[in-house]
């Protein structure tokens, strides 16, 4: 199933020219910098490829899609991923914070 997400992308080294090369090969990632979300179904295949011939960048996609909970990054440098999804936790009850 296809749903939108609400993308954003970081580059480091940050490059104006990368991020201009990346929305002219990608339309969706015009939608990521602008915050609006999309469906961005190859969003993996696409950014493995280019981080191949950006190999001196690291790539972060953040995620966030409707369901709460889901979110998560990936990073990619050199046509690898590393995908991490997001931890949510809850402190633990501790009767001396009851205020």
């Amino acid at each position: 199933m296809n749903e939108f997400v609400l993308y954003s992308i970081d580059i480091e080294p940050y490059e104006e020219e990368l991020i201009d090369i990346l929305c002219e090969e990608y339309k969706e990632a015009k939608y990521a910098l602008s915050g609006e979300a999309t469906i961005w179904i190859d969003h993996e295949k696409n950014l493995r490829e280019f981080s191949k011939h950006h190999d001196d960048f690291v790539i972060t996609l953040h995620g966030q899609g409707d369901e709460a909970g889901d979110m998560w990054v990936k990073y990619f440098k050199n046509g690898k991923i590393q995908y991490e999804p997001a931890e949510i936790t809850f402190g633990e009850f501790d009767e001396g914070k009851l205020k």
